[in-house]
């Protein structure tokens, strides 16, 4: 009884606690922490106009003279820009005393400060101080721009002092620390070399050879094949002489590379060396794929044909020779042979990557031969069959293409809108919005193809297709459609952001370069600004200013490699808000306006822009050379042509030699073409030749249809993103919005 009476109470009493509670008013919220104020950049004060000129040109005459007019000198810019002055002017003993000011006066520049007296010291054989200033830039700044080059230059000081020891320390914390930098083969061979002065000839020999099997494409291999093979005897223990297995990997390397010269001759010398090695049947293999890479079309034929007997029915090797060979038939206008080891690539390797490219290989040849049905039907079969391939979304357009092309307008605008709901991401989509706008007006819904175009334009209008969809916008307005003639909105990029510095705290030490960073792209060395902006991190305000920095120190690859990294949407789509200076290293100009001779400058940049993205030292799979890339055999061709003298196919490397003669070949283009640009710019890709044929056969289609229709993907690409580049180039720098046609062009 106590207990139920007990019970009841308790039960009272939560009823009145859970009443009381439910009337009470609830708890105040926490007051949000406001959110952190952005970081305030370094206040720098502007040099004069004439100081920060000279430095930006690399000036250094031009320079000292301008810095006589500066006056005082308390944060001690006068005095770096001084030494890196005379340094560039190479009077480094007047270098060494102001670069020795700067790093009492600028504590944040003393990483730039020491690498420029270090490299003072060196010109003048002071090879102490040199290894001091080195030591303490290291101790004080590891991570800095100058620290692969501080390591080598200790390691050679080490040599010139007679401690190989030393320099092979320096030389392995450098790949250590940097195995992937662009001059790791010269790092291998200081470390063979420090090795092989301290007698250590068992690692000089491994260190050499190391050379020859990682860095086959570098000018050093040969050399360190043959000291390799000088120090081996020598060595204790003895070095265990090459296996089959390093050569064929070097080889292999080579041809991944695609220095199917070079890896074509690795392979045989591994056939020569080794008959019986286990690498008898690839080394074969491989050899008939760089041959067919190497166009040598006959002997590609009889190789590929011995290889494909070496594998089972089914095997990846086996499909990927016949690939090759049908290729290779194809080369040679063999079109029956082609046709039947395509077909029999299906059969045997139903299902694979192979299959899925040997039915879209099938698929165009039978649509540029006009066979629309049959290359329907490979289209088809390819998606059916290998739904997931990369492939499937190009097969969708090509059949709504085709459609198009038949004046089957409604399938064709069907097919079109299908590609963009199931790849709404893919590269494709632009130009499904365009040919969907193309549909929509032939069937007579231009109020719906309007609407495609604009959005379209919208999207993507700094590339081709949105510039075609712009085109066709304005025509449509022209004519009178309402919907067409509303101006296109130009919504912001969001510049602003990038602009505001961010609000997340900087890391230990980060303040030091962001000051230093400042100073120097106050001094008009942006090269060095650029590389302390870089180091700061991911943040668009910094990532922003790199490249400004990049861009005014001509570093234009430098540059725009970032801006299409992190504002590649900004740059597709625009933006009210993006300012000229922006879309200026974006597209920045190489071939200098009004410059004589040669073709128009700003065409001139477009193709550098699609050929090299500004890189002077560019070097395609192909062997084509700098801005320009020229092929050495055409660069002495116009350089014969030219006038110009050409002791080296190392000189087409030169910036100006590049432009000048590539500038020079172009203008022939565009004269032979009439005036015609599109042949003209898909000549310099794929030769003149071929376009000729293809000018000939279908100059009078309309341009966009004739560039759509260019048999070579690799050069209807091209085309398409050097008129885009064109077109914004002649947007940029006030050209007229459209060029003025040849007679007789198509319109």
């Amino acid at each position: 009884m106590r207990r139920a009476h007990a019970a009841l109470l308790l039960a009272g009493f939560l009823m009145a606690a859970s009443s009381a509670l439910a009337a009470a008013p609830p708890p105040a919220a926490a007051p949000a922490k406001p959110a952190p104020e952005p970081l305030r950049p370094p206040w720098v004060s502007p040099l004069p106009p004439a100081v920060r000129a000279a430095a930006e040109r690399d000036d250094p005459r031009t320079l000292l003279n301008a810095l006589k007019t500066l006056g005082s000198d308390p944060d001690g810019r006068g005095a770096f820009l001084a030494g890196y002055a005379h340094l560039r002017a190479n009077r480094p003993g007047e270098a060494v005393p102001r670069l020795r000011e700067a790093l009492r006066k600028a504590p944040d520049l003393k990483s730039h400060a020491l690498h420029f007296l270090a490299l003072a010291a060196e010109k003048l054989k002071d090879d102490e101080t040199a290894k001091q200033a080195l030591q303490e830039l290291l101790k004080t700044d590891p991570g800095n721009p100058h620290a692969p080059q501080a390591h080598e230059t200790l390691a050679r000081i080490a040599l010139r002092q007679a401690n190989p020891a030393e320099a092979a320390r320096w030389v392995r914390g450098l790949l250590r620390l940097y195995p992937n930098h662009d001059r790791t083969d010269a790092f291998l061979q200081l470390l063979a070399e420090a090795l092989e002065q301290g007698a250590q000839y068992g690692d000089a020999a491994l260190a050499w050879r190391r050379l020859w099997l990682d860095h086959p494409e570098s000018p050093l291999a040969e050399k360190a094949l043959a000291r390799a093979g000088a120090l081996a005897p020598m060595a204790r223990p003895p070095v265990p002489p090459l296996q089959a297995s390093d050569h064929y990997l070097r080889a292999r390397r080579l041809q991944q590379l695609h220095r199917h010269r070079e890896a074509l001759a690795a392979y045989r010398e591994l056939d020569r060396g080794f008959p019986g090695s286990p690498y008898r049947l690839l080394l074969r293999h491989h050899s008939a794929i760089a041959l067919f890479y190497l166009r040598r079309t006959p002997e590609a034929r009889a190789a590929l044909e011995e290889s494909l007997l070496q594998w089972p029915a089914g095997s990846p090797n086996r499909a990927e020779a016949r690939y090759h060979l049908l290729r290779n038939h194809l080369r040679a206008d063999d079109k029956p042979a082609f046709e039947e080891e395509a077909k029999t690539l299906l059969k045997e390797s139903a299902g694979t990557a192979w299959a899925a490219r040997a039915l879209n290989l099938l698929a165009r040849v039978h649509e540029d031969d006009g066979d629309h049905a049959e290359a329907t039907r490979y289209y088809a079969q390819l998606l059916r069959e290998h739904p997931s391939s990369p492939l499937a979304p190009k097969a969708l357009w090509q059949v709504a293409w085709i459609r198009l092309r038949d004046r089957e307008d409604a399938p064709a605008l069907e097919g079109f809108q299908d590609l963009a709901r199931r790849y709404p991401g893919h590269p494709l989509v632009p130009s499904a919005l365009y040919w969907s706008g193309v549909a929509a007006e032939r069937l007579g819904e231009r109020d719906r193809a309007a609407r495609f175009y604009r959005g379209g334009a919208q999207a993507y209008r700094h590339q081709y297709y949105g510039q075609l969809a712009a085109e066709a916008l304005a025509r449509l307005g022209r004519e009178g459609l309402m919907e067409a003639a509303w101006p296109l909105p130009a919504p912001e990029a969001g510049f602003q952001a990038w602009t505001s510095p961010p609000r997340q705290p900087l890391e230990a030490g980060a303040l030091g370069h962001w000051r230093a960073a400042e100073l120097l792209a106050s001094m008009g060395l942006g090269h060095l600004a650029g590389e302390e902006f870089e180091r700061l991190g991911s943040s668009p305000f910094f990532r922003y200013r790199a490249a400004l920095a990049f861009s005014r120190r001509g570093l234009h690859d430098r540059a725009t490699a970032i801006l299409h990294g992190q504002f590649g949407s900004a740059i597709r789509a625009g933006g009210a808000d993006l300012p000229a200076e922006f879309w200026k290293a974006v597209f920045p100009l190489r071939a200098k306006l009004g410059q004589p001779a040669g073709a128009d400058p700003l065409l001139v940049n477009a193709i550098i822009k699609a050929e090299s993205s500004f890189d002077p030292n560019a070097f395609s799979p192909a062997g084509a050379m700098g801005l320009m890339q020229l092929m050495p055999g055409t660069g002495r061709s116009l350089a014969r042509r030219a006038k110009v003298r050409l002791d080296s196919e190392a000189q087409l490397f030169d910036p100006e030699l590049n432009v000048r003669l590539g500038s020079f070949h172009l203008a022939g283009l565009v004269k032979e073409f009439g005036g015609a640009l599109i042949p003209a710019i898909a000549s310099y890709n794929a030769g003149r030749t071929a376009v000729k044929r293809w000018w000939e056969r279908r100059g009078d289609e309309p341009l966009a249809a004739f560039v759509e229709r260019i048999p070579y993907e690799e050069t209807r690409n091209y085309v398409k993103r050097v008129l885009a580049y064109y077109a914004e180039y002649r947007r940029i720098y006030g050209a007229p919005a459209r060029p003025p046609r040849p007679p007789g062009a198509p319109s």
